[in-house]
């Protein structure tokens, strides 16, 4: 081939030395033949190459696994290793898969596992790794490849739960005859857990632990008294705040120690209970001076502002199950329910929000709310305020899959609200149902199999339930029979936050 070209340019300078005229297609027929000689023989050269290696793999989109292609493999050239390092689904099915290779120069063949050809478009499976032999073109080299498709051996999405029981307890201390469980709360505050509880026969105690729950120590409390109810207790504005049901009082913490009535005269109206708090206010109910019971958010018990409706039927307001989280972008919610609601007198078939109101009836409801004022009845569809006695009545006996109870636990993990524990009205039932909500609370269905708790798991009530920057869930205290304390700590995370990144 070389001497052809040349011959093609020693006819060319002869030409153009001896003044010939050559037009212009003639020109063009010895660049193309020059062209096509050349690129011959940058052929030859590439088919002759040494170079065997992989520079680019991937798997081809299927129907069966989501963005299959989308997965990243690494290619160890030292170690001739191909393999993804994020592990394709729990379950995936990779016996029929399909890759896309690149090489650096093409191969004169390759073979799997030393025997197979391949085509390099039928499915290979990879439920084992692979050889893949690549040959270079001009036979002098090969190099031989492990391929390894790696898929999650453990379901990501399952709760993993591990007891432990510390070697002392703050449950202790209110434990054995008179202890009264449903005042007792635990909240995640200032890097620490605090812990509130008492008995029917003690004061109020609190406990401090630094360690998730080890290890407890006790710490001096003052300006609280029986009848606190520490199950409503709320953070607002980094202060804590708890309500007083025998003198109808508020009291409020910086400190967590040290405690003082909040001065509520600048109240249009007398306070009645703590609700909750969100975004740093404090969310409670009031009523007024017509008496009316309507709901109250402040920051400072300065300003106050009221809602212009009434507290509806069935509002719960002792022994119910109360979270905060935010939206996905970011909007604060108070989300309660169940326990006991508010009722109140009827007349003509209509009920009647004068002064005269109860607290002792259990309710199936869901109430949400993003600004504390306004609340949406996440259980019904019906202004509840206007309910006739009848409506009401059948509201309250409305079939829920949870059932109605108090003492139960809400908290949302994952975008998706669980609901736990509790005791059913009339039943005294202890169950370990775990109830899950995507839609904030509207609708309910038993969780997976995979989010339960295990079998040696005590069905409890009034349990504190904490969830921690880690994505851990933590459950302390509680109690399986309204009297005796529970002393254990369980400690839960799905398995995808335990995944190495």
């Amino acid at each position: 081939m070389f001497l052809i070209l040349h011959l093609i340019n020693f006819i060319i300078v002869r030409m153009f030395s001896q003044k010939f005229v050559v037009s212009i297609p003639c020109l063009s027929l010895f660049a193309c033949m020059a062209f096509l000689f050349t690129s011959c023989l940058n052929d030859d050269e590439e088919s002759l190459s040494s170079d065997a290696a992989i520079y680019k793999f991937y798997l081809i989109d299927n129907d069966s696994i989501e963005g299959l292609s989308d997965y990243r493999f690494t290619i160890d050239q030292v170690n001739n290793r191909i393999f993804n390092q994020d592990s394709l689904p729990y379950h995936s099915d990779v016996t029929h898969l399909v890759p896309s290779v690149s090489f650096f120069a093409t191969p004169k063949g390759w073979l799997f596992n030393d025997s197979l050809t391949w085509n390099g478009k039928d499915s290979l499976d990879f439920s084992s790794p692979l050889t893949l032999t690549i040959f270079s073109s001009d036979g002098s080299s090969s190099k031989k490849y492990t391929i390894t498709v790696n898929v999650h051996q453990v379901d990501p999405e399952a709760m993993v739960w591990t007891k432990s029981v510390p070697s002392y307890s703050p449950a202790i201390g209110i434990s054995g005859a008179g202890a009264y469980t449903q005042n007792s709360q635990t909240i995640n505050w200032n890097g620490n857990l605090w812990m509130y509880s008492y008995s029917s026969s003690t004061t109020p105690q609190l406990y401090v632990s630094g360690d998730k729950g080890n290890t407890w120590t006790q710490n001096s409390l003052s300006g609280l008294t029986l009848g606190t109810q520490f199950g409503g207790l709320s953070v607002a504005d980094n202060k804590l705040y708890v309500y007083n049901s025998v003198n109808k009082s508020l009291s409020v913490s910086g400190d967590g120690s040290n405690w003082a009535n909040v001065d509520l005269s600048v109240l249009q109206g007398s306070f009645c209970y703590l609700v909750g708090a969100l975004d740093g206010k404090v969310c409670g109910i009031v009523k007024d001076p017509a008496g009316y019971l309507r709901f109250f958010t402040t920051r400072d018990f300065v300003t106050i502002e009221y809602s212009k409706s009434v507290v509806p039927l069935g509002f719960p307001v002792r022994g119910q199950a109360t979270t905060n989280y935010s939206t996905s972008t970011g909007v604060p919610v108070l989300t309660t329910g169940l326990g006991y609601g508010i009722s109140y007198p009827s007349f003509d078939s209509r009920f009647v929000f004068d002064s005269i109101f109860t607290d002792n009836q259990f309710t199936s409801m869901f109430f949400s709310t993003q600004d504390g004022l306004n609340w949406a009845n996440l259980t019904s569809s019906k202004a509840t305020e206007i309910l006739s006695v009848e409506e009401w009545n059948a509201l309250v006996a409305k079939d829920v899959p949870y059932g109605r109870k108090t003492g139960a636990s809400l908290y949302q993990y994952d975008k998706v609200l669980y609901l736990i524990g509790g005791v059913k009205s009339m039943s005294a039932t202890f169950d370990a149902t775990v109830w899950c909500s995507r839609d904030g609370g509207s609708n309910w269905k038993e969780a997976d199999a995979n989010k339960l708790f295990p079998s040696n798991y005590d069905p409890r009530m009034n349990a504190s339930v904490i969830v921690d920057d880690n994505n851990v869930i933590s459950i302390y205290g509680g109690s399986k029979d309204y009297v005796t304390p529970l002393t254990d700590c369980w400690h839960g995370r799905t398995n995808k936050y335990g995944f190495s990144q």
